[in-house]
């Protein structure tokens, strides 16, 4: 090992001197060593394809593979031979092992989507494209420090994710004026625009904040009344049933888990320290992310019954999300915000003390009553308390907002997905 290093360092400085045959000489012999460093076939290689002979840069590289298969360099420099010789399938397969080996290097991940665009895979191209550039705005090699040819096929890498991004927002509307037989989608097509980036951010009404996306043109409101619902009356007529099998269901422990579940380590730690990790609010859902929970409704089959027969905001892998929602006694759950604007929270209250409380949306405060429900844009600050010294119980629910028309639910339930699913390959988020 100490002779192969010894050589692999003499080949380094004859390289930066110009004495190519002294360097060739140096790595051959470094190559000779039995060690599993790839290293000198890899540089040999080099100097192979530097003098056009790619077919030995080749047999040299898979010589360096078969001593380390995981080898980020020696992967990517066989890619990019394959990749001139026009060798997509080859090229990919090359740069998905490097990226593997050595996640998040924009070269790569460049070379990576070249070779994803060439084999006509234009989503998953501009998602790895996506991912380069945020690589490189967020504290990898930085843009600047691209060589110039890289930071224009960065760009241009940045154009193909709106244009893969703008072919799957155009195919929603579509598939929404299909759907229902209604035109008019302008806020959906501003929306689209914005998320495209062809025009500016709308300016949101003071205290609302969505986490994930904003449905613009929406009235500017916190709370919604009952009657603006037909089915309230009859979701409430079941308050007495649903009650009865949530205190049922929580004689067992096994159901009831924290809501809020923060790293102690994350900057939002100590705001959220009343209720994270801890029962003092506490929730056992129904359905979470849209999927059904069957073990509870196994225990709760009136209040899945009432679920069902309540037009739930419906968004595969997204919503519905119906929870029972449990606030210990003294315990403020703090002020935040949720993920869209497009949608309403409903609170059915089952066990409400004496005092207890209410909550906060906005600059407007309710108070919670037994039986009938509170309706709320959850993507303004909001917050809840109980100040009693008994726990407080609500079923939770989401529903559209009533002013969203059934065709903008088609659009805007998928491009929630869109942007979700190009996310999740981006950056891994669920």
């Amino acid at each position: 090992m100490a002779a192969q290093g010894a050589n692999l360092k003499s080949a380094m400085q004859a390289l930066r001197s110009g004495k190519r045959d002294e360097a060739r000489k140096r790595l051959e012999q470094a190559a000779q060593a039995k060690a599993n460093d790839p290293e000198p076939q890899r540089l040999l290689a080099r100097m192979a394809r530097e003098a056009g002979d790619n077919e030995s840069a080749r047999s040299l590289l898979q010589d360096a593979l078969s001593r380390n298969p995981k080898h980020a360099l020696s992967n990517y420099d066989l890619g990019v031979i394959e990749l001139d010789q026009d060798r997509h399938e080859a090229a990919l397969e090359c740069f998905a092992r490097a990226d593997a080996a050595q996640p998040d290097h924009p070269v790569i991940l460049l070379h990576k989507a070249l070779s994803l665009e060439n084999l006509d895979r234009g989503y998953e191209a501009a998602a790895v494209y996506q991912r380069c550039w945020s690589v490189a705005l967020g504290g990898g090699q930085g843009f600047q420090k691209l060589p110039a040819p890289l930071q224009q096929l960065m760009t241009r890498g940045r154009g193909r994710v709106r244009e893969e991004l703008k072919k799957l927002l155009d195919q929603a509307l579509e598939e929404a004026r299909n759907e229902t037989g209604e035109g008019e989608l302008s806020r959906m097509e501003r929306l689209e625009a914005m998320l495209l980036g062809e025009i500016p951010p709308e300016q949101m009404p003071p205290q609302q904040k969505p986490t994930k996306m904003y449905f613009p043109g929406l009235p500017d409101r916190r709370f919604f009344e009952r009657d603006e619902f037909p089915w309230i009356t009859e979701f409430e007529a079941r308050t007495d049933a649903i009650r009865e099998e949530f205190l049922a269901l929580n004689e067992d422990e096994r159901f009831l888990k924290p809501y809020m579940e923060v790293d102690p380590s994350s900057p939002t730690a100590n705001h959220w320290r009343e209720v994270s990790n801890s029962l003092n609010w506490g929730s056992c859902h129904l359905f979470q992310r849209g999927e059904r929970n069957t073990e509870v409704e196994a225990h709760c089959p009136t209040t899945f019954e009432a679920l069902d027969n309540v037009p739930l905001i419906r968004i595969d892998k997204h919503c519905p999300e119906c929870m029972f929602s449990v606030l210990k006694p003294g315990i403020t759950i703090p002020p935040h915000h949720g993920s869209v604007n497009g949608r309403v929270i409903i609170h059915l209250p089952l066990i409400v003390p004496r005092d207890c409380g209410g909550i906060r949306v906005g600059n407007e405060t309710r108070y919670w009553e037994e039986g009938k429900c509170i309706i709320f844009d959850d993507s303004y600050e909001h917050e809840a308390w109980n100040k009693s010294d008994e726990t407080r119980v609500v079923l939770i629910i989401d529903a559209w907002n009533p002013h969203v028309t059934e065709a903008e639910k088609i659009a805007f339930a998928r491009f929630n997905q869109i942007i979700s699913e190009m996310n999740a390959q981006v950056f891994g988020e669920q």
